[in-house]
């Protein structure tokens, strides 16, 4: 089984777990205690965390999912926390597998979220230890997937440096054993003619 295989395989049981343990989490409880229902809950929370699976193809798009029906969902009630689980995956994909301008644009609209949501609970008195950590973590994954890009996209020249090597010998093999081939044939051919 190839790498990309596995990699596949773990991205879509990653983002089963994450989205089943949401909906186990909303539909146990008592109705009553979700103050918008249940239902709407487990359709923000599926909003959240079922686009992971394309986040690589379409990484600023699923970004932007992911943040609106987080932040809808945190609005609403604010008690699960797949959503962040969620920001935190698309916000690496959106580093590690866009364009530099998507990647900013994911980067700019997941901050301008998090501040939205997290200044008035700094103005509300929450302590600051619970609040800005989060904001730490988030960047410095940013950054981690920016910089596992750029690693991957040196890895891919290097190998295609190396098959061009690869074949740059091989066509310098066959030349040199062609020459050597016509040098020894006209050494016969010399040699006949001598005698």
């Amino acid at each position: 089984m190839s790498l990309s295989r596995v990699a596949r395989i773990a991205d879509v049981v990653v983002v089963v777990l994450l989205a089943g343990s949401a909906q186990l989490q909303v539909w146990t409880r008592e109705p009553s205690a979700w103050q918008s229902g249940p239902a709407v809950n487990a359709a923000l929370a599926a909003v959240a965390t079922v686009p992971l699976l394309v986040r690589r193809r379409h990484a600023l798009l699923v970004l932007s999912v992911v943040v609106v029906a987080g932040w809808l969902q945190y609005e609403v009630d604010g008690d699960l926390g797949q959503p962040f689980f969620a920001l935190v995956l698309a916000l690496y994909s959106v580093a590690a597998h866009a364009n530099r301008t998507q990647a900013m644009l994911g980067a700019g609209a997941a901050a301008a979220v998090l501040l939205w949501s997290d200044l008035p609970r700094l103005r509300d008195g929450a302590p600051w230890d619970e609040v800005i950590p989060a904001w730490f973590v988030l960047a410095a994954l940013w950054g981690f997937g920016r910089w596992m890009r750029r690693r991957r996209r040196e890895v891919h020249r290097l190998q295609d440096h190396t098959s061009m090597l690869v074949r740059t010998r091989e066509e310098d093999t066959r030349a040199a054993v062609a020459a050597e081939r016509a040098r020894r044939l006209a050494a016969i051919r010399g040699r006949r003619r001598s005698r």
